[in-house]
């Protein structure tokens, strides 16, 4: 009988240490899908700030384009609208595609605002959190001063 019950205590912690091995897959699983975002879509960003040179421009990974279009996705609609355009920092333009290109959407985000340039309607931002992620997305696209200056003017209360 204490066989029996040797052999059972050994299954049962086989038996345990299975199934919390296959929750862990399961959450790292479920994790990484969504980090990875959906594969169906890209973005990419320019960052409106030159004049006379090329803008820095990059693509958004998988995670970045869909946490950006859950983001733009919840943004209340507004009304048609002009967006500023100082000298300097003009904000930062998006593209989104799905993947074999049969539609898209197009973006301009300054000063909490972000602009369907589709249909020229502006959803607000107050907080400005699309453009901060989109600045946490530019940091090893663009040089250090460029990245100084525009976190100074996206965090400014005046813009």
């Amino acid at each position: 009988m204490s066989a029996f019950t040797s052999k059972h205590k050994v299954w049962t912690l086989a038996v345990v240490w299975a199934l919390v091995i296959l929750m862990l897959f399961g959450f790292a699983a479920c994790r990484g899908n969504k980090e990875m975002g959906n594969p169906k879509m890209s973005a990419t960003v320019m960052l409106d700030i030159f004049s006379g040179v090329p803008n820095p421009s990059w693509p958004l990974s998988n995670g970045d384009a869909s946490i950006l279009v859950d983001m733009l996705d919840a943004l209340e609609r507004g009304q048609p609208c002009d967006l500023a355009e100082p000298l300097g920092y003009r904000g930062f333009e998006i593209n989104i595609t799905d993947s074999d290109n049969s539609s898209g959407r197009h973006f301009k985000v300054l000063g909490g605002q972000a602009k369907d340039l589709s249909t020229g309607l502006c959803y607000s931002d107050p907080d400005k959190k699309i453009e901060k992620l989109l600045l946490e997305t530019s940091i090893a696209q663009v040089d250090e001063d460029t990245y100084t200056l525009v976190k100074t003017e996206v965090w400014s209360e005046n813009q």
